[in-house]
């Protein structure tokens, strides 16, 4: 009895031991569940992503996956220990679209997911851009802008901007913001190669803006009393729209101030000549109605890039007062940076080693000239007379001059330039009215300037002739 027990107990043993060598060999396979089998991506585009989860993984291995990589609208698809992320490019087809993605893992069956993506156009509002009309800005120095607010804009996002009255909009573009884009599009790239054709090329960096903020629209560029939308719409610096845009309400811009008859009898182009035979073809447009001026042209070409001057309209005289200030910084290569301004120049009445006659700038806040009509189409611009900090007299103010102060080791000093102003006295013929304003003839883009110059560094084509150390006005 004792000995059948003891072959019972071990037979027990023995099938305990199988039973465990048994479980030593038993090896579940790996498998692959995924949180969706399809996501779905609105028609504007974004970000997708689906998280998985690898049960009884194997050490060492990771996830592949397998698509269909012709389908270049899905990009950035990337894998992390639990997630499969991805971006999905705006459709801009009326065709809904959709890519299956294979994950493997090995030893373990492939699922699949499904990015679809909605039908949607070639433009479509950007679901966080907006674009408003903010009112009037007046600078007298600057001028009246009509305010374009624009919001919701990335930093890294460029946009152009632009314009459209109501009634273009319905009858040129059919009330179709494809058209107008298209068409706003192709008017820029044809002003770009009538440009090239001048010398003033410009490329669409020039013309694209980025982020948030107010732009401001020169004067002339709405009409009173007539409705309109302001648009802003996607591009990038090759010249290619990215289909994005946004589209203000209908808005009516302010009423400015009409600009009276003798006001406006100085605006245009003119022909001045000064008493030394230098010649300038000077614009002068409106800046605020009544009270100022913006005049391009002196000293230097238009096309030269020095900013324009500012000049006062003396209501009671009807006379033209020329503006002394900083027109913001200038890039002068071997002096560095520097503020560019425009400033009288005087006779000291001393002479250099050379016999010739020393001359100075004079800074302060004055008016070097004055220009005075005789009629319609003549005037005279003659220097005013200044008293200067610790001199005695008065000093006649012989011309005007574009100076730039410099900074650093040449703090105190200021460079002129090798171009000659014309002396005073500087008779000046207004030349024949083409009828075509000057606003007309920019660009969309164009049209939207900023009125402060304090951040902006200006290149010119001037030429540096010398530093001097500039005298005050009293």
């Amino acid at each position: 009895m004792r000995t059948q027990v003891l072959g019972s107990m071990a037979g027990a043993v023995l099938l305990l031991l199988a039973a465990g060598a048994c479980n030593k060999n038993t090896i579940t396979p790996p498998s692959i569940s995924l949180s969706d089998d399809t996501v779905s991506i609105p028609a504007t585009g974004g970000a997708g992503s689906v998280d998985y989860e690898i049960a009884y993984p194997t050490e060492g291995s990771e996830i592949t996956l397998s698509y269909d990589e012709t389908a270049t609208w899905v990009s950035d698809i990337e894998t992390s220990k639990s997630s499969i992320s991805f971006n999905v490019d705006m459709n801009r087809t009326e065709a809904a679209r959709s890519l299956t993605v294979t994950v493997s893992y090995p030893g373990a069956t492939n699922v699949e997911f499904t990015i679809e993506q909605a039908s949607g156009a070639a433009y479509m509002e950007h679901p966080e851009w907006s674009v408003s009309y903010g009112g009037l800005l007046t600078d007298p120095a600057q001028g009246v802008y009509d305010v374009i607010t624009v919001s919701g804009v990335s930093a890294g996002d460029l946009y152009y901007p632009g314009y459209v009255s109501k009634a273009d909009f319905d009858e040129i573009d059919g009330s179709d913001i494809e058209a107008y884009i298209e068409r706003t599009i192709s008017n820029e790239e044809s002003m770009m190669e009538i440009m090239a054709m001048f010398g003033a090329g410009y490329t669409w960096e020039d013309v694209l803006f980025s982020g948030s903020g107010d732009l401001y629209l020169e004067s002339g560029a709405l009409e009173a009393g007539v409705e309109y939308y302001a648009v802003i719409f996607g591009m990038d610096t090759d010249g290619n729209s990215t289909g994005y845009y946004a589209m203000s309400e209908l808005f009516v811009p302010d009423e400015r101030e009409t600009a009276s008859e003798e006001y406006s009898k100085w605006i245009g182009t003119w022909n001045a000549v000064g008493s030394d035979g230098v010649a300038n073809t000077i614009e002068i447009k409106e800046l605020v109605p009544n009270q100022t001026y913006s005049v391009a042209g002196w000293q230097f070409n238009i096309s030269d890039g020095m900013p324009p001057i500012t000049a006062q309209y003396d209501e009671a005289s009807g006379a033209l007062l020329f503006v002394c200030g900083d027109l913001g910084l200038i890039d002068t290569g071997e002096y560095g940076q520097g503020t560019l301004g425009l400033y009288g120049i005087i006779d000291t009445g001393e002479v250099d080693e050379e016999g010739n006659p020393l001359q100075s700038v004079v800074t302060g806040d004055y008016a070097p000239a004055m220009a005075v009509m005789a009629d319609a189409s003549t005037a005279t611009v003659v220097g005013n007379s200044l008293e200067l900090e610790g001199e005695e007299g008065t000093f006649d103010v012989i011309t005007m001059e574009y100076v730039t102060f410099l900074t650093g080791d040449w703090d105190g000093y200021y460079l002129s330039y090798a171009t000659a102003a014309p002396l005073f006295p500087v008779t000046m013929t207004k030349a024949a009215d083409t009828g075509t304003s000057s606003v007309d003839n920019k660009s969309m883009a164009a049209k939207f300037v900023s009125p402060d110059n304090s951040a902006k560094v200006f290149n010119s084509n001037a030429a540096a002739s010398g530093l001097r150390q500039a005298k005050a006005v009293k």
